[in-house]
């Protein structure tokens, strides 16, 4: 059940300082150009499939979907994630794992943890790199307060395999705190 007063008073703000300093990671990125070796095109299919693949990550992952499988899914078979705990996870049976351990045991489907946008995906010679806004929310249950925000960007590597684009890599980079 969703309390809207909990989530004014608790977690709207986290939200916002969150915003605040990925704003700030993003600004902080220096700007890259462009190689002669220079990427592949991406035609707008490819946008699109990669955007879908950028969205169906929180999705899979805060629900643990088909026992973590959907979310391993999302990977190439030996992709990397290099996770907001620090770890990395290496093959879809550990990304399995790492959904299954993320999640916990009977949240169900309407839990919603990772918020990701702004996606930037852009050309390159292996396929595609992208750049995601994200922020992580632990949100507190019927008419529990929030119990905290983090948020940062993924990085990733994107390859078009047999199976269609799938992540080769990705790492969540932090955002700095917010300022004072």
């Amino acid at each position: 059940m969703f309390n809207e007063g909990a989530m004014s008073r608790g977690a709207l703000p986290l939200l916002l300082a969150t915003s605040v300093s990925i704003g700030m990671l993003e600004a902080a990125q220096a700007p890259r150009g462009d190689t002669k070796e220079s990427a592949r095109i991406l035609t707008a299919q490819d946008h699109v499939e990669i955007q879908q693949l950028v969205a169906r990550y929180s999705h899979a992952l805060d629900n643990a979907a088909d026992n973590g499988a959907m979310f391993a899914a999302l990977f190439t078979r030996d992709g990397v994630l290099i996770a907001e705990d620090g770890k990395t996870y290496t093959g879809r049976a550990n990304l399995a794992e790492y959904a299954r351990r993320t999640t916990g045991a009977g949240v169900g489907t309407l839990n919603a943890r990772h918020f990701s946008f702004k996606a930037i995906v852009e050309p390159s010679p292996s396929g595609a790199t992208g750049k995601t806004l994200v922020t992580l929310a632990t949100i507190g249950r019927a008419g529990e307060p929030a119990t905290g925000v983090n948020g940062g960007q993924f990085w990733d590597e994107f390859v078009k395999t047999p199976e269609g684009w799938r992540i080769k890599k990705r790492t969540f980079v932090q955002a700095p705190p917010p300022p004072r």
